[in-house]
Parts: C-alpha cells; sequence; structure tokens
C-alpha cells in the first residue's frame, strides 16, 4: 500500500471546485483537503470529485485558518489544539 498525495482545494484561490479538481488532476495527486462549507451539496462534491478521481484525504473546518490574526485561533494553535 503506497502513500496518497494531496493537495488544499483552497490553495487554488476564487474558482469553482470544479476547476479546483480538474487541476488538482491534472496535477496528478491523489486526494484533497476540502473545506468544511455546509452550504455544499455533498452529492454534488462526491460527483466532482469521483469525475475527477480524487479522493478526499481530509476536511479543514470553515473559517478556521492557523495563520490567522484572529487572537482566538492563535490560542488554540499555542495551546496545541492544532499543529
Amino acid at each position: 500500500m503506497g502513500r496518497d498525495y494531496g493537495l488544499c482545494l483552497w490553495s487554488f484561490g476564487d474558482i469553482s471546485v470544479e476547476e479546483k479538481c480538474k487541476l488538482a488532476k491534472e496535477i496528478g495527486v491523489d486526494g484533497v483537503e476540502v473545506q468544511g462549507d455546509l452550504t455544499q451539496d455533498p452529492r454534488e462534491l462526491a460527483d466532482i470529485l469521483s469525475k475527477y478521481e480524487l479522493k478526499i484525504l481530509s476536511v479543514i473546518p470553515d473559517n478556521v485558518d492557523i495563520s490567522s490574526d484572529n487572537k482566538e485561533i492563535t490560542l488554540i494553535k499555542l495551546m496545541g489544539c492544532v499543529s
């Protein structure tokens, strides 16, 4: 069993999820990290991922960034809750 390689979809910026998945497939990764966007239809996301033969490797909560200048986020990081 080999290692899966992936990337974070948010790193592609402000383009559609489908465009991001297409680029990820072209790059050659096995899967992606998706944002926990509760407004997105999970069936639609599953269809897009299937179309480009990508797996979900991880999920990041929406509006949580460990590099944020938000004091609460910084405190969470300092407490060791995220790495």
